[in-house]
């Protein structure tokens, strides 16, 4: 802004001089005669008239403008909303007016505001960096924005959208500066909380996506860029119904509800920029606009990690009620298989010399084990027996093992058996790891059968098992026990079982250890061989790996940690039958073949046996013959009263001085005793055992004390 700096008064000095030169010139050219009253008269009369007019045009005119200016200035400056200052530089920028919008703004009056300098209102405030621009600024005499913070006289802080511009006087330099002030502090506060809310919007798990009623997209998250797969460049502008494709419900259904209702919620299909489906929960709102000029928000979750989590939860389900059904059936069974066992014992004991016989009892009893492994397997997946485990060498069990698969391969498949030429011990269960190498082998050549089945191929099983050093194994397996803290280990079980059969993809492999997933068709598979075999290796401890490809086969890889047992002392145990002399058994079963089986194994041993069918006939010929019962064999479901009760009721009136034996047809892993009050838990036999199994129970009748049997 520019002032002259020239007063309107010297100015109409100066005209008045320059005219009554002229006026004095002219008048003695034109009238040599006249008077000289009458040319004083017509001097005076003509510099009035020229002067009047004058002083109207530059007087008295400018005036009344610059009183209307002033006027308008004030007024502006007074109903102002926005906070004026002007300063003088003259006087370091000190404050030489301010208007009523800067105390209220402020709350400085005029007269506290008045020479002070213009940054006291920053003072305390860090913005060094803008009073820097500011200062520069004025040094080039150039305007100048900046946003401050600003501290008002209560001590309460504003934000400042300020405006400093200079004021020239027909000049380069500055005569004055003046100073706009808008408080910002509200708007500021709605920008914070937009950038927030758009942060969040952008940063939101949720695809978030907002468009118009021809469904074109006006903004998209990162989620929903992602989920698609395109940009946000890419997007603007596409259609979002080019990504709707549920066949159940058209997206002109969705529009016509969010016109009724203003809103859409529900279960749907939407696809990927690459065409890949996926289900998603969606929810359609009314944001904005009216019915011309709608706009719309949707707000999707992709479900596909909780629909596998539910499907998991499903598969869970079902094992629970595995479990419970292998449970049930397993006591039964194992009752049944007991009493048989029993039976088939004493058959055998009786019929020794006819050879012919015994062998058929053998082969009998060979099947009952059989069938209590496969007892132990269904709990085993189930989840609801631990792993029965003893000192094995894993080269004997592989050696048998390969015989029974060496018959049991088809003709047309190549079966190459490779097994360690020495020991290798292990504390494991042998009919679950046979079971387990029998599932491997037998998916090998179902996979051979189906690549036989799409071209001519020689099918070849490869089986071995090697003792390696811990050191030895590489790759994602090594990863895997070191991960586990496996630091005592030294030695492992290498058992490798390949194929060259059909291979699988990528899918495919990430599911084969779930429960019931099968690639097989209706009656050839059950989806539980893999499952059972990890179940297996995690029993035992181990690690298994899995490596296939398409059209090249499949190799799988299970390392077991073996342990340094003495083999000679294994073989060298005592398995004879140990005989009784007359020492007292309490034998309590609610299973009636069952006790009169395993009664006349006893008195047949030497030992005498009071025979009870429920717990409280138990505890009942426990209290009238306590004296003499050196041994309880209980049964732990029993009618009336448990096998569990009644020794903790023995063990109240005898403490330690009778052994007791907990017998079941069901798992027994010890959760059981978790609380048994005595020192010496009670032994625990699982349905059906061996007779040697017994045998060490009976041996242990002779540890509790000396005892010399009532006559």
């Amino acid at each position: 802004m520019k002032i002259s700096r020239y007063h309107p008064v010297i100015k109409l000095l100066s005209v008045v001089v320059i005219t009554e030169l002229l006026i004095m010139s002219g008048l003695h050219y034109f009238t040599d005669d006249a008077s000289p009253w009458l040319l004083d008269m017509l001097d005076v009369v003509l510099l009035g008239l020229i002067t009047a007019v004058v002083a109207q045009l530059w007087i008295v005119r400018p005036l009344a403008d610059a009183r209307e200016q002033d006027a308008l200035f004030r007024a502006i400056s007074e109903d102002s909303y926005a906070g004026i200052i002007i300063t003088d530089p003259a006087r370091d920028n000190a404050i030489v007016y301010a208007n009523p919008a800067f105390s209220r703004m402020t709350g400085y009056s005029m007269a506290e505001t008045k020479d002070r300098d213009i940054h006291f209102l920053t003072t305390g405030l860090d913005h060094q960096s803008d009073e820097d621009k500011i200062m520069l600024a004025m040094k080039g005499a150039e305007p100048v924005h900046a946003l401050l913070k600003n501290r008002r006289k209560n001590g309460t802080v504003f934000w400042n959208d300020f405006h400093l511009s200079p004021i020239q006087l027909d000049g380069n330099s500055p005569r004055y500066w003046l100073g706009l002030l808008h408080d910002v502090s509200e708007t500021r506060a709605l920008n914070l909380q937009v950038e927030h809310l758009v942060s969040a919007v952008e940063q939101a798990g949720e695809m978030i996506c907002i468009f118009d009623q021809q469904g074109r997209i006006d903004f998209a998250n990162r989620a929903f860029t992602t989920q698609i797969g395109l940009n946000n460049k890419k997007l603007k502008k596409q259609l979002i119904w080019d990504y709707w494709c549920d066949e159940t419900c058209s997206h002109t259904a969705v529009l016509e509800a969010l016109d009724l209702n203003g809103q859409w919620l529900g279960r749907n299909q939407w696809q990927r920029a690459n065409s890949e489906p996926y289900e998603a929960m969606t929810n359609i709102s009314v944001v904005m606009g009216d019915d011309e000029h709608r706009m719309y928000i949707a707000v999707i979750r992709d479900m596909t990690q909780e629909i596998e989590v539910g499907n998991q939860l499903v598969q869970a389900q079902k094992m629970e009620a595995v479990g419970v059904l292998a449970g049930g059936i397993a006591h039964d069974f194992n009752n049944m298989l007991a009493a048989m066992m029993g039976n088939l014992y004493m058959l055998k004991k009786s019929m020794h010399e006819d050879h012919d016989v015994v062998r058929r009892i053998e082969s009998i009893e060979a099947q009952g084990h059989r069938g209590a492994d496969l007892i132990r397997q269904m709990l085993v997946f189930a989840r609801k027996k631990t792993v029965d485990r003893q000192n094995l060498d894993l080269q004997i069990l592989g050696k048998e093992i390969s015989k029974l698969l060496q018959t049991s391969t088809p003709e047309d498949i190549s079966l190459n058996v490779d097994i360690d030429t020495t020991s290798m011990m292990l504390f494991g269960d042998p009919s679950l790891l046979q079971s387990c190498i029998f599932n491997l082998v037998n998916n090998a050549r179902h996979a051979i059968e189906d690549a036989q089945s799409h071209a001519n191929i020689a099918g070849v099983i490869n089986l071995s098992v090697y003792a390696v050093p811990v050191d030895a194994v590489s790759g994602e397996i090594r990863e895997i026990i070191s991960a586990s803290g496996a630091a005592s280990v030294r030695q492992c079980a290498h058992i490798s079982v390949s194929d060259n059969g059909l291979g699988m993809d990528e899918k495919t492999r990430n599911r084969v250890f779930e429960p019931f997933f099968t690639t097989k068709e209706a009656g050839r598979g059950t989806g539980l061989g893999l499952p059972m075999v990890m179940g297996c290796v995690e029993m035992h401890g181990g690690w298994i790996g899995l490596t296939s490809s398409p059209e090249k086969g499949t190799s799988i890889d299970i390392y077991l940690p073996l342990n340094e047992v003495d083999v000679e002392a294994i073989e060298a145990a005592d398995h004879a039958i140990c005989q009784g002399r007359g020492e007292w058994i309490l034998l309590a079963d609610d299973n009636v073949t069952l006790c009169e089986s395993v009664c006349e194994v006893l008195e047949e041993a030497g030992y005498r046996v009071l025979v009870a069918f429920d717990g409280e006939q138990a505890l009942q010929k426990y209290m009238e013959h306590k004296a003499d019962i050196r041994m309880a064999i209980l049964d732990c479901v029993m009618p009336k009263l448990g096998g569990v009760e009644v020794a903790q009721k023995i063990w109240q009136h005898s403490g330690d001085t009778v052994k007791t034996v907990l017998m079941t047809g069901y798992d027994l892993d010890g959760s059981l005793l978790s609380e048994w009050p005595c020192r010496e838990q009670p032994v625990l036999l699982q349905k059906p055992w061996q007779m040697e199994q017994l045998n060490e129970t009976l041996k242990s009748l002779k540890q509790v004390r000396d005892y010399d049997p009532v006559a």
